[in-house]
Order: C-alpha cells, then structure tokens, then sequence
C-alpha cells in the first residue's frame, strides 16, 4: 500500500496545479529529482464537471469536489480505497499533534526546517512565454523550505469547481502545518498552471518536481477513465 499511499499526497499536489474548467483533457510530465536520481511519468488528467480525475500507468486518482471524496485506485494490485476530505484533514491534524508532542528542541528544529507557521508568496516576473499552445505569465513562489514557479494562462477559463477544489485543498491541511502556506498560496493562483517547477529543501536535502502540460484540449474525457477501472476490490483506506 505504500505506493498507493504515496498517491494520496501526489494527487492532492497535482489537481492543485494543473486543473481545468467544464471537459477538458490534458497530457501532462511530471519530473521528480532528489539524491541524484531523477524520475519522469506521463499522466493524463482529466475535468468533468465538478469530477477531477488523474490517470498515471499505475495508479487513478478520482476526486468529486461535490461529493468531497477522493478514489485511489492501484491498477497493478486491482484494489481501491475513498477517503473524504474530513479524513484528510483529520490525518493532517493528526501529525501536527504528534509534532506538537515531541521534545521542544526537535520540535522547533522540525518546524523550522519544513517552514511551519511561515508564508508562501507568489510574485509575477514579467516574463511570457508559450507553453502547449498558449500564452503563459510567470510567478515566483518562494517561502520557507520552497521555491519555484509557476506559469499560467488566461486563455483557458478557470471554473467554479477548480476553484473550490483549491479552497478544499487548503482546508484539508492542518492549521499551522508545514503544508497549510503551500495549500493556501495555491489557492491564490489566477489563471490555469501550465508549468510548475517547486523545490523543497528539508535540512540538508531538496527534491524538485516540475509538472508541464504538454497537450491540453476541450474535447470531453471518455467516459470510463471518470469511474474506477472494472473489477477492482475495495481496501480501508490508510490511516497514517
């Protein structure tokens, strides 16, 4: 379960970023690095109404803003699990409780090392470029242990439901965590993300992930990539 774990967390960061309005389907690359090793997967994500799906080789990611569920599924194990936003949350504040419990050196040593209690700022730089076939501004993102940025068009409307899956995103963090600034400041993003590049340093290590649209268009996703693949079997979803 521990890569279906890992999903979890990366759906929550991917359908921060790159999510669209009404149908639409887009090919995306996801590059990972860290300890000199670096990875790189496709995916395609999806938007249908107020249903957000992620669909990697291994993995579907189904989130249902109205129903405020997320469906992990594992293709090669053929199970799945639904967590609802509460238990995300619930989860979240879980950890920071047992940050709070730990010897106060460690704690503040933790806290500072993963930016707790900090803010994360996006400042525009002026710079365009064309990214998939659209026009797209930068943003800076800098606070605590991150840095990157993010581009962004405006030539794709950004809908109702996006912007409340954002808003839920951040309110699944725990208040005052190392996650909540990040949540928050990607809330605050105008436009459609076409290009993101994030680094995180934590102590003496940092990992960077670049997520690029690739391919984006309005045509409506098929049908049988917004429910869970036939015969899988449902698992308890993880607790930890």
């Amino acid at each position: 379960m521990g890569r279906v774990r890992a999903s979890v967390v990366c759906g929550v960061l991917l359908l921060a970023a790159p999510a669209f309005a009404g149908d639409l389907t887009i090919r995306q690359r996801t590059t990972t690095s860290a300890g000199g090793q670096t990875n790189t997967r496709e995916e395609m994500q999806y938007a249908h109404g107020d249903v957000l799906v992620i669909d990697a080789p291994d993995t579907r990611t189904i989130v249902d803003v109205a129903a405020r569920t997320m469906t992990v599924a594992d293709k090669a194990k053929r199970i799945y699990f639904v967590m609802t936003f509460d238990d995300l949350r619930k989860q979240s504040d879980a950890v920071r409780e047992r940050v709070a419990k730990m010897p106060p050196d460690v704690r503040k040593m933790l806290e500072e090392m993963l930016g707790s209690g900090g803010t994360v700022t996006l400042t525009p730089t002026g710079k365009q470029e064309k990214i998939a076939g659209y026009a797209a501004s930068e943003q800076e993102l800098s606070g605590g242990p991150f840095h990157g940025s993010i581009w962004t068009t405006d030539a794709i409307q950004l809908p109702d439901g996006v912007r409340k899956w954002r808003e839920l995103a951040a309110g699944a963090t725990a208040e005052g965590g190392p996650a909540r600034p990040l949540a928050e400041a990607l809330a605050r993003v105008r436009g459609v993300p076409l290009r993101s590049t994030m680094t995180a340093t934590v102590g003496p290590g940092s990992f960077t992930t670049t997520i690029e649209v690739l391919e984006a268009s309005t045509k409506p996703p098929p049908s049988e990539v917004l429910a869970l693949p036939p015969g899988f079997t449902k698992v308890e979803a993880p607790t930890q």
